[in-house]
């Protein structure tokens, strides 16, 4: 043994006596520190549990792991292999739980024991001594939905917030390439501007220009002037372009409004006629 218990022996063989006092302290050390393992990571489920639509009114349910808070104190449930729910009811809401199941004399089958689930079905979404693994609907003959009800413990949870970040963190990577691409694979290598060559803002100028070749580009429109040659405002344009009837001006080309990322407007129409209404909004 790696500690040493007063009354506790490991070197027992066939036959030796087993004193009570030596059975006893076993049973207080199983209770005690068990528990207390158990409590220590705290209740949910662990992993597995996950609960799917079956053959007509039944659900399927993963392998389980869960850690149980019960009136018996912290019990570890486990099953091993997928297992189904079946006679649901019709038209119904109803709870998939994984019970615990708790003996009533020797020898009887108990969560303690053996870990050994009962998946069961209810009304009610509060069970005692029972972990909550999904909310389901039906219909007149199958299972309509399934919503997932697991709670995890706070280590998994933690686990699965940090698999969330990172398809996020990918999300980004994704959107900064379609940016590099945009403004042009020349300009970056590994991720950063190539040194001595123009900045951002010079090569949207370019894209402005149709890429130098004198104009008839899509034209990118800062939020303080129409290009960097004309301080004209996107404001003064618009109400020029109104006041004027929606005469002329501008070489004919699209013209494209940023003003952030929910407000972008495309144009290729005529200006509105005097007198007709801005929508404010952003298209």
């Amino acid at each position: 043994m790696n500690r040493t218990y007063e009354f506790l022996r490991d070197d027992r063989v066939t036959g030796d006596p087993l004193p009570a006092a030596e059975l006893n302290a076993l049973v207080r050390i199983l209770d005690r520190q068990v528990h207390g393992a158990l409590q220590g990571i705290s209740d949910g489920v662990v992993t597995g549990g996950v609960v799917a639509a079956g053959s007509g009114l039944s659900v399927t349910v993963t392998a389980l792991q869960a850690i149980l808070a019960s009136t018996n104190g912290y019990t570890y449930l486990q099953t091993d292999s997928t297992l189904t729910v079946s006679s649901l009811p019709i038209n119904e809401t109803v709870y998939i739980w994984a019970s615990a199941i708790w003996s009533d004399g020797p020898g009887e089958e108990d969560s303690r024991e053996t870990a050994q689930v009962l998946l069961e079905w209810s009304y009610s979404d509060d069970l005692a001594d029972a972990v909550l693994l999904a909310e389901v609907t039906t219909g007149g003959a199958s299972v309509s939905t399934v919503t997932d009800q697991r709670t995890f413990i706070p280590l998994q949870d933690l686990v699965l917030r940090v698999a969330a970040l990172e398809t996020a963190a990918v999300s980004v990577e994704e959107d900064l390439a379609d940016i590099e691409e945009d403004l042009g694979t020349g300009y970056w290598v590994d991720g950063e501007p190539v040194p001595g060559e123009i900045s951002i803002h010079e090569r949207l100028e370019d894209l402005e220009m149709g890429g130098g070749g004198g104009g008839g580009g899509t034209v990118y429109w800062g939020s303080l002037a129409k290009t960097s040659g004309d301080i004209t405002s996107i404001e003064e344009y618009v109400a020029g372009q109104v006041g004027s009837g929606g005469g002329g001006g501008g070489g004919g080309g699209h013209w494209r409004h940023h003003r952030g990322p929910d407000a972008q407007r495309h144009r290729d129409q005529q200006p509105p006629a005097r007198g007709a209404a801005l929508d404010p909004r952003p298209a």
